[in-house]
Formats: C-alpha cells, structure tokens, sequence
C-alpha cells in the first residue's frame, strides 16, 4: 500500500467505531468529463450526508475521475468538499480529502 492509500488506511483504522455502524458503497460516478455526472456525484454525496445515523464511511468502487488526469481527480474533489461544506477535509471520513 503506497501514499493516499495508506493515509485513508490509517485514517480508517483510527476512527472510533460502534457497532452496528453504516457505510455506503458506490461508484461509477463520473468515468469521463460531463457536467451531469458531476452533478450527480455531487447530489448523492449531499444525500449520503443527510442520512441518520450518519455512515461511517463510503466505499467508492473508482471511475470518479475519467479520464484519469490530475485534473479530474482535482476536480471530484472540489466537489466532495463543495457537496459536504468543507474546504480541508470532507465531513464522511473516506471521502478522498
């Protein structure tokens, strides 16, 4: 395990978990550049964080950055942290911060 990776594996294993806990699990949100994908990852990130109990976290199966440039993962980001109200760090622990 190498880099972010092993930053989000260490970030996982030191949040505090009870149990029965939530997580979400999605993907293929955003396989290439369209303004409609954008928006729909944006809208199912506002909807995961409206729901209680809150998850603990969210598993993304991947195509969240098509076509797999610097600035399509930059820009899945930006908009992680527009949909969750934070500029450093996304409220759902696994969003890619």
């Amino acid at each position: 395990m190498n880099g972010r990776n092993l930053v989000m594996a260490e970030r996982i294993e030191r949040t505090p978990v009870a149990y029965p806990f939530r997580f979400v699990v999605a993907g293929d949100f955003a396989a290439w550049y369209d303004p409609t994908a954008d928006g729909i990852f944006a809208t199912l990130l506002e909807q995961i964080e409206e729901l209680d109990p809150r998850p603990l976290f969210l598993v993304n199966l991947g195509d969240f950055a098509g076509p797999g440039t610097l600035a399509r993962h930059e820009a899945s980001r930006s908009t992680a942290r527009d949909a969750t109200g934070s500029s450093s760090r996304p409220k759902a622990p696994l969003r890619d911060a």
